[in-house]
């Protein structure tokens, strides 16, 4: 689900001179939310502050003497009562708590934060940070001199004390997300704290999915190809898969699919292979591309599918008459002084020429003779 406002609270409008903060728990609190607490302290000391069970530190803002520290928490179940922050040696303090819903369900929830700090003035400092997701923002600022304040432009306001002020933005999109425009009643030197939650799967935004899905555990066909190729062309035991989709605005484009199987994006030189060709587990099919006039387009599926899975012949029979391959060929036959007719294919032909450490048709390698013969092929066309 998307993210939601759920509810605030606070300590009081005004600051105490206290070594506790007792901070109400929102209305409505439950399982899966998540509440981000701010404390405004002042004092010269500044002493570290001991968070209730589940609360992480996020960030501390300091100016002179003033301070405001923010913390997060992933309830586990319906809070109540207060949250008790605690510290040595007094300090004048106050606190906010905002409450939303609809928050990254696991792991760190926390995208992007800034913060900001001005010495005087009754301007809000402008913070920004960027997202891939549709966020939850929370909007804090901490003054030293007592002021009621503005919130910045499209932020909620949710509290509004003498000395801390908290807001609030959800924004239809990811993206740069600017906290700018809000002002305080008095002048006064002011620090700002803007942080980014992330929302759970499933919520936040539209995604568009552009598919050919299959269920498990289908084999894809993986034909013995000596033509061009247009694929994807997979082995068994490939498995393909609708993914999750994260929340946002990003268009996903498929095949997707599945992991621990690695990308496989071939080095092709010749012909009309198009990567990327997918995952192993399986192995895929590299195809030795031979005559390259014949075109062969595929999405090919065999049984349990019980997708048809043609034998492929494929383009005009026979090989082509003044193609690239015939040229590499006569080229091959008479590095090795030999004539048609040959019952070798041109990767024999190849292996044969590689088998000569004193030749100059080719530059030998490590790689292997199919490999050899599409970048000979490549050298060909391009001469």
């Amino acid at each position: 689900m998307a993210v939601a406002f759920v509810a605030s609270s606070q300590t009081g409008t005004s600051d105490a001179l206290v070594t506790t903060l007792n901070v109400p728990v929102p209305a409505g609190a439950a399982s899966g939310h998540i509440a981000v607490v701010a404390i405004e302290q002042w004092e010269v000391a500044n002493p570290a502050v001991t968070p209730p069970a589940g609360f992480t530190a996020l960030t501390t803002v300091i100016s002179g003497s003033q301070k405001l520290k923010v913390f997060w928490k992933r309830l586990t179940g319906a809070d109540s009562g207060n949250y008790s922050f605690a510290w040595s040696g007094s300090q004048w303090s106050m606190g906010h708590c905002i409450l939303f819903s609809g928050g990254l369900s696991s792991g760190d929830p926390v995208e992007a934060t800034n913060t900001a700090t001005t010495a005087s003035g009754t301007s809000i400092p402008s913070t920004t940070v960027s997202t891939t997701t549709e966020p939850f923002l929370s909007h804090f600022v901490a003054n030293e001199n007592a002021a009621t304040a503005t919130p910045p432009t499209s932020y909620t306001e949710t509290r509004d004390g003498d000395y801390i002020h908290s807001n609030y933005r959800i924004p239809a999109a990811s993206g740069s997300h600017t906290a700018s425009g809000g002002t305080t009643s008095a002048s006064t030197l002011m620090l700002v704290h803007l942080v980014a939650f992330k929302p759970d799967a499933g919520g936040g935004g539209s995604q568009t999915i552009v598919a050919d899905l299959l269920a498990t555990s289908t084999s894809i066909f993986s034909p013995v190809v000596v033509q061009i190729v247009q694929p994807p062309v997979l082995s068994t035991p490939s498995i393909v898969f609708s993914p999750t989709v994260s929340p946002g605005t990003a268009t996903v484009q498929v095949p997707l699919l599945t992991a621990p199987a690695s990308v496989f994006n071939p080095l092709v030189d010749m012909g009309s292979i198009r990567p990327p060709l997918l995952t192993t587990t399986s192995t895929i099919f590299d195809p030795t591309v031979v005559r390259l006039l014949q075109v062969i387009s595929v999405l090919l599926l065999a049984a349990p599918s019980t997708i048809m899975s043609p034998t492929i012949v494929g383009g005009e029979a026979g090989d082509v008459a003044g193609s690239i391959s015939d040229i590499a060929r006569v080229n091959m036959l008479v590095d090795r002084g030999l004539t048609e007719p040959q019952r070798l294919s041109n990767i024999d032909l190849m292996s044969l020429v590689l088998a000569d450490g004193a030749q100059t048709l080719v530059i030998k390698t490590e790689a292997t003779a199919a490999v050899h013969l599409w970048r000979y092929l490549r050298t060909v066309r391009d001469s």
